[in-house]
């Protein structure tokens, strides 16, 4: 039998949170996907990581947190690729914003 548990409540829970993103770091590594795991806070990994990739590519960074928009934003200028932060609420072009 299934136990439905929802889904803040599933994440309010340390241990299953772990056994979650050992889970999908697992998955990742099987698929080829480079994969970057912050013990802190993740918005400074999140931008830089982005920020890096744009040097090379147009990159799309999926996050919900405001900060991350305006850190994007603050040190996008170093990149030559188009950059998007798309959060559920819509998609933003960070170089349209820069400009």
């Amino acid at each position: 039998m299934i136990h439905w548990t929802p889904r803040a409540k599933f994440l309010d829970n340390t241990h299953n949170k772990s056994k979650l993103i050992h889970l999908l770091s697992l998955t990742f590594q099987k698929l080829h996907i480079t994969l970057e795991q912050s013990d802190n806070d993740a918005d400074t990994l999140i931008v830089r990581e982005g920020l890096a990739a744009a040097t090379d590519d147009s990159v799309e960074v999926r996050a919900e947190d405001a900060e991350v928009l305006v850190m994007l934003v603050h040190h996008s200028s170093s990149t030559n690729h188009p950059l998007f932060l798309t959060t559920s609420k819509g998609c933003y072009d960070v170089r349209r914003i820069r400009d």
